[in-house]
């Protein structure tokens, strides 16, 4: 019984994750790009973040999948207090926070490093 608990927790946690949206400075062709990735994962790493485009794009024109997820989400209402992520479905995943605003994440060795901007937890609707 014990053991059923802690993987229902274990999948629990990760359907509640957040989602954190920041910037990649890329060194090679010296464009920044949008980027998404799980909080509390790499926000350097493809298997855990994704690249979505230039960001001279707004953010909320772009669509975006997460790695080892099949969900469709989107931005919407980009510079407003209902800055928000949504499910290709229209449903709410979660309203943006700029907590951790500007905060630089090292990459170590590879060709870039991420400011992280925003981050999105996961509405609960079984709270309502």
């Amino acid at each position: 019984m014990r053991f059923e608990q802690l993987l229902l927790a274990a999948l629990y946690s990760q359907a509640h994750a957040a989602i954190s949206l920041g910037q990649q400075e890329k060194l090679y062709d010296r464009e920044n790009h949008h980027i998404a990735w799980w909080e509390g994962q790499s926000a350097c790493s493809t298997k855990s973040a994704v690249e979505m485009g230039y960001t001279t794009v707004s953010l909320c024109f772009m669509k975006f999948k997460l790695p080892g997820d099949n969900t469709e989400y989107h931005a919407a209402y980009c510079g407003t207090d209902d800055f928000a992520l949504y499910r290709a479905d229209g449903s709410l995943y979660g309203k943006c926070s700029g907590k951790d605003y500007g905060k630089k994440i090292s990459c170590g060795a590879v060709d870039h490093d991420v400011v992280k901007h925003y981050i999105s937890s996961r509405i609960d609707i079984s709270s309502f």
